[in-house]
């Protein structure tokens, strides 16, 4: 349990050792019950709020984000929150100023997409809180703040990870739901930019993510799937080359055939006579030699 409800500024005093980002307040809140909006001083500071168990909701601009401890709020100047518990939760929170923005500003924030980031352990958050907390009752002691800065540090890094696989996992059920979404739709004319604009990415980050996941471009993807389909339409229906061309998004026979022969190595109406007779023979053989 964090200490009872406590603020601390502390920007004022000296370090031993310079730190890319010295804290400027920390404050403890065991049993939080308020809602907080952030208009007014708030809004002109950097926030990071930890916390370690409970329940609430995060709103900004109309957006809506559900909190559950152990996590981490943030909140940037300029910006309109209004979050608080459900009924009470316990939290510690650090800030900075406004011209410490630019250490901010480096590749490992830019997966922090959402203001609300789930943490990992409750009692491993709740003792970096206490170690932080008896620092703070000792602020006088040489390099009690520079220890303070030092350990909001190690927070800000797992933040980073945090945020790093929260980000995969939204990525990766984007991109599989892309891939479900082409395999249903092969028969359309589907284009990259508009499948990256359906699923929320830019055209080149959709690129990159879905080649990094699949191993091949999404033409390259299309291609392959529609050639299996057509080969399952050539053995199990009767439809004609164009209707296949059709079905399957080649819209052209003779391009269809073109590119099936290029793959498949023999023409679509040989690949069809050839499998067909296989069947066939299949289905005269004993069932107990198919069983084999």
């Amino acid at each position: 349990m964090l200490p009872t409800r406590s603020y601390f500024y502390v920007q004022h005093i000296p370090r031993q050792t310079l730190h890319a980002l010295p804290v400027r307040s920390i404050g403890f809140e065991p049993d939080k019950r308020h809602w907080i909006d952030s208009q007014g001083p708030w809004s002109e500071s950097i926030g990071i709020h930890f916390i370690v168990q409970g329940t609430g909701t995060f709103f900004e601009h109309g957006k809506r984000w559900p909190i559950h401890g152990p996590c981490v709020l943030l909140r940037w100047p300029g910006r309109h929150y209004h979050y608080g518990p459900h009924h009470t939760w316990e939290e510690f929170y650090v800030s900075y100023t406004t011209k410490q923005l630019s250490a901010f500003d480096t590749p490992g924030w830019q997966y922090l997409t959402a203001p609300v980031i789930p943490l990992g352990h409750a009692n491993s958050l709740s003792q970096r809180g206490q170690e932080i907390a008896q620092l703070c009752a000792n602020l006088n002691d040489f390099g009690s703040v520079d220890r303070i800065d030092a350990l909001v540090a190690i927070l800000l890094g797992e933040i980073l990870v945090a945020a790093r696989q929260v980000h995969t996992a939204e990525v990766e059920v984007r991109i599989q739901a892309a891939r479900a979404w082409v395999d249903v739709h092969l028969h359309e004319g589907i284009t990259l930019d508009a499948l990256a604009k359906q699923f929320q990415f830019s055209s080149r980050t959709f690129r990159r993510y879905w080649q990094q996941r699949f191993g091949v471009t999404l033409t390259e993807y299309m291609h392959s799937q529609r050639i299996h389909m057509a080969c399952d339409l050539l053995v199990t229906t009767n439809l004609t080359m164009t209707e296949i061309a059709n079905r399957t998004g080649f819209f052209d026979q003779c391009y269809f055939s073109h590119r099936f022969r290029n793959t498949i190595g023999i023409p679509p109406s040989q690949y069809r006579k050839r499998h067909r007779l296989h069947i066939a023979t299949d289905l005269e053989q004993p069932l107990e030699t198919l069983c084999r």
